[in-house]
């Protein structure tokens, strides 16, 4: 149905309502029962979700003048029959589309987005309860809530951002993992999971006398466990148990101590882990050998991989498949056979009984064959995909703005050295499926191919577009393979052709110095640049462009470093004495320094000498060096930016400045970037640690990243965020620069033919193709 006739039937509807309504202001109860969307009403919604704490109903007129600005035309109350801006969110209120709420201090009534509000209940408050409780062993006191809850993340319960009043209020809302009881005192249980039989771990005896003597809450170290197990695609055989204890040994550099944790081996602790939902058992088709997997992983894949190809499928077959063909049918318009094991699954009918939200078994008329039928969707509330009532946590799993196949598209992109000419994009459509055994499915991702999917990239930062200079043709190149080709390759080798020319270079003479030093030409194109122009524009942290006098020629300087003091590592008697150029040993030295993890303690550094001996076949020779000691070449090597020097908790360590900075650009800042996207480009100072945690599933070590600690970490990636005091509470929060991305500056500008898409079309084509 066009749009249009679907507005013809709302004008309808509005004018037959408005002529048995008692009073122009007043709304007929009968408006709850309309399920029409309306797009201001959707829009308005949206408006009011940018809100944390939403916005005070006295102030309601004044959403119609932002109303205006952000979507450049009227909200027009009257088109929706009623008088004024209040009445429209009493409607958008029986429309489960707003909340009201009681502000604490002010005690004014506030409207809060509904949809945001489930989704802060879901994803921040509902973990956090149910990890406090399992620290607790599943019991706390009523009055003791909120102290404890404070304690654990550092912050106070604010019932209000949660759409709340106080603790009974939670305890309603959560009554899906927990309970109120009255024992003497109140107390808030956690309720009890129920899993299937684990009979096939160890005996019935056994078991038993496990679960009479062992019910110990979840520990750090389970969840580590977890973690590691989520890295094994198919889980662990049982058979091979005792092996997941050396793995976690050398991932974590702890041992798996299972007597304290009230078991007396792994498999009695797996099974426990079992009953606890942190792990699931599946019999392995072929070899007959039951597998240990992540429920977590299994979870995941599921909502992200499995349930939209089901979805799509259904679409495509107007929503009614016979039993028998469906895997047929899959494996055909997905290139690759449904495999049950990955997605936890035993056959067809435990993937009917898992998604069974979104479709049905039925005996065909008037064969009798089983078919598989779509459930009907309902849109009657505020969100696009989902009501508030019954939210399926897309938000939380696929943000189809980024999703897990751009990643991979990128990821098959950073393969290819000058990457894919922008004439042969249809070929990289058939690339992906070997490579990742599934389809691309560009209609999924709200585009019609593949060439506007890589427009939506590049507009993303994801992706780069650059003009090849013999064939004048657009490549399409990976933006991160590209900012690690400048860092850990161009960089480092104009930087040494600057300290090989006491800083100074002719511009026009830069590129015959590059080549006669390197051995090879300066291919401007393999670093996604133009000419030197472009270069030194990119490299502007480490050079400048001057006209030297009296000549007016051209030159190339390097920048003066800056550096801070260096007492801890020992005076600098000898720095205007010692003045020694970059050498093939401090080279050497750095790339040593680089292979371990968290750098080199500075109280072990006379073990540097023997493992660069070790290494290199080769003594350092110091003395060679203008030093005396290790602890002086390492003091000039600071001097010179190659290395950094970072405070952990076991002393200082000593690590070589290109690994950080590598890691900084490719991992953190990429990572960084994800979260503040996922959470509406805005955190919260103190919980930032702990949603990074929750969303990258480890820990955020900033020794690893040369930092010591989050202030660090926000100076650092000064260009991607800032950090503010949120008004009106005053707390500190980390908010993303607007119009950041991962390239930064220096986009070439793309081909005429290619299209644009603002960022409401691709929303409203993503809407439509669900519809």
């Amino acid at each position: 149905m066009s749009r249009r006739k679907i507005r013809d039937e709302i004008v309808i509807k509005l004018e037959d309502r408005k002529k048995t309504m008692h009073s122009k202001n007043c709304l007929p109860r009968s408006d709850v029962d309309d399920c029409w969307i309306n797009l201001r009403l959707v829009e308005l919604e949206e408006l009011l979700g940018t809100y944390c704490y939403g916005i005070p109903v006295s102030c309601l007129s004044w959403l119609e003048r932002v109303y205006l600005k952000k979507f450049n035309k009227s909200l027009d109350c009257k088109s929706l029959g009623v008088n004024n801006i209040k009445v429209v969110v009493e409607k958008m209120r029986y429309k489960g589309m707003v909340l009201l709420f009681e502000e604490p201090e002010s005690k004014k009534v506030h409207v809060m987005s509904a949809r945001m509000v489930q989704v802060r209940r879901n994803v921040s408050l509902k973990p956090n309860v149910q990890k406090l409780l399992d620290m607790n062993s599943g019991v706390i006191e009523f009055t003791s809530f909120e102290d404890l809850y404070e304690r654990q993340f550092k912050v106070k319960l604010n019932y209000f951002q949660y759409g709340l009043t106080n603790l009974n209020h939670l305890c309603k809302v959560l009554k899906d993992i927990l309970m109120v009881e009255e024992a003497g005192a109140k107390v808030i249980k956690a309720k009890k999971r129920k899993y299937t039989n684990m009979s096939m771990l160890s005996s019935p005896q056994q078991n038993q006398n496990i679960c009479d003597e062992i019910d110990f809450l979840i520990d750090q170290r389970l969840v580590e466990l977890e973690e590691l197990l989520g890295t094994y695609c198919y889980g662990i055989p049982i058979s091979c148990l005792s092996w997941l204890l050396i793995v976690y040994l050398q991932k974590f550099n702890k041992s798996l101590d299972c007597k304290s944790l009230g078991v007396n081996n792994i498999k009695e602790l797996v099974e426990k882990m079992h009953d606890k939902g942190m792990v699931v058992l599946f019999e392995e088709p072929e070899s007959k050998k039951f597998h240990v997997m992540s429920a977590r992983v299994l979870q995941v894949r599921q909502n992200v991989s499995l349930k939209p190809n089901v979805q799509t499928l259904l679409d495509m077959n107007s929503g009614v498949i016979e039993f028998t063909s469906f895997e047929d049918l899959y494996e055909r318009q997905f290139k690759v056979k449904l495999n049950y094991i990955q997605y936890g699954l035993t056959n067809l009918d435990h993937l009917c009984k898992v998604l069974k939200d979104i479709l049905m078994v039925e005996e065909a008329d008037p064969t009798g064959a089983k078919v598989i039928k779509a459930k009907k969707r309902k849109y009657t509330n505020m969100s696009m995909l989902s009501s508030p009532q019954q939210n399926r946590n897309i938000c939380d799993e696929i943000d189809f703005l980024i999703d897990q196949r751009l990643i991979e598209l990128e990821e098959l992109l950073g393969n290819y050295c000058y990457g894919i000419p922008w004439s042969c994009l249809s070929w990289l459509e058939r690339v992906y499926p070997p490579k990742f055994n599934k389809s691309l499915d560009c209609k999924s991702l709200g585009v019609n191919n593949i060439k506007e999917l890589v427009e939506k990239m590049r507009d993303k930062g994801m992706v780069l577009l650059f003009e090849e200079p013999e064939s004048k043709k657009f490549h399409v190149m990976s933006a991160r393979m590209v900012q690690v080709r400048r860092n850990v390759s161009l960089k480092p080798n104009v930087q040494e052709l600057l300290d090989m020319n006491s800083g100074v270079i002719e511009f026009t003479s830069f590129e015959d110095l590059y080549e006669r030093q390197f051995k090879v030409k300066l291919n401007y194109f393999q670093y996604g640049l133009t000419n030197l122009n472009h270069l030194c524009k990119v490299l502007k942290d480490i050079l400048m462009v001057e006209e030297a006098d009296p000549t007016g020629a051209k030159l190339m300087k390097g920048k003066k470093w800056n550096y801070t003091n260096m007492s801890m590592l020992s005076s600098l008697k000898k720095q205007n004495q010692i003045d020694v150029l970059i050498d093939q040993r401090l080279v050497e030295l750095e790339e040593l320094l680089g292979t371990y993890y968290d750098g080199f303690p500075m109280s072990c550094l006379s073990n540097l000498s023997s493992g660069y001996m070790q290494k290199f076949n080769k003594s350092l020779e110091l003395k060679s060096l203008g030093v005396t000691g290790i602890k002086e070449l390492v003091e000039k090597m600071l001097c010179k930016g190659m290395v950094v020097l970072v405070k952990g908790s076991e002393g200082e360590h000593v690590m070589s400045a290109r690994m950080v900075e590598i890691r900084q650009n490719v991992f953190l800042k990429h990572n960084v970037q994800r979260l503040l996207r996922r959470h509406s480009g805005e955190i919260k100072f103190e919980s930032f640690k702990d949603l990074y945690e929750e969303q990258f599933k480890v820990e955020l070590k900033y020794l690893w990243y040369g930092l010591t600690d989050l202030d660090d970490l926000c100076k650092v990636l000064k260009d991607i965020l800032v950090v503010e005091e949120a008004n009106p509470s005053r707390v500190k929060v980390i908010k993303a620069v607007k119009n950041a991305t991962i390239q930064g500056k220096g986009r070439m500008p793309c081909a005429p033919q290619l299209v644009r898409f603002k960022f409401i079309n691709l929303i409203l084509i993503v809407v439509a193709y669900h519809i």
